[in-house]
């Protein structure tokens, strides 16, 4: 009795594995079928090439960004008594490779962690040549004594470079 029970046991247990092996092979050829079947769609809709122009655009700004190395090597701020006149001067070196272009800078209250002023669109973009040292005046805010600034220069490819200065 033992041996009949023992080989019956081995019997099931044989034909317990094929069935899960023929189970995973069904949902193996399921998921093959299926990702055949969105490569295909992506190749016929024109996803493929968009995704393939956006990757080029990524890694050829990415090469640009890397050439640009912009420094704010010096703030002097201007207090004449009004806010119209008032303000503060950069001076912004391009030691990267190639001419950058400023399209943004932005002042902002360190010690009172609030925005003071965005520079005005008449003098942006700024364009500054590799090597050269350019001077870039903001207006439109009073300086307090005693208060820290934080100037945000910001390039037209993305790079950010950015300066603490306090008045005192």
């Amino acid at each position: 009795m033992k041996a009949v029970g023992l080989s019956l046991l081995k019997h099931l247990s044989r034909h317990g594995k094929s069935a899960i092996s023929e189970i995973i092979a069904t949902l193996l050829m399921i998921v093959l079928v299926v990702s055949l079947g969105a490569t295909v769609f992506a190749f016929a809709t024109g996803g493929i090439n968009s995704f393939q122009g956006n990757l080029l655009n990524m890694f050829s700004n990415s090469s640009n960004q890397i050439s640009e190395n912009v420094v704010i090597e010096q703030v002097v701020f201007v207090n004449t008594g009004t806010s119209s006149t008032s303000g503060a001067t950069l001076f912004i070196r391009d030691d990267g490779i190639n001419p950058t272009t400023i399209a943004a800078v932005y002042v902002q209250n360190s010690t009172a962690g609030s925005f003071v002023e965005q520079a005005k669109s008449s003098p942006l973009p700024v364009t500054i040549n590799s090597g050269i040292l350019s001077s870039f005046t903001i207006t439109g805010f009073l300086p307090k004594h005693g208060t820290t600034y934080l100037f945000t220069a910001s390039t037209l490819l993305g790079n950010s470079v950015v300066m603490n200065a306090k008045y005192n």
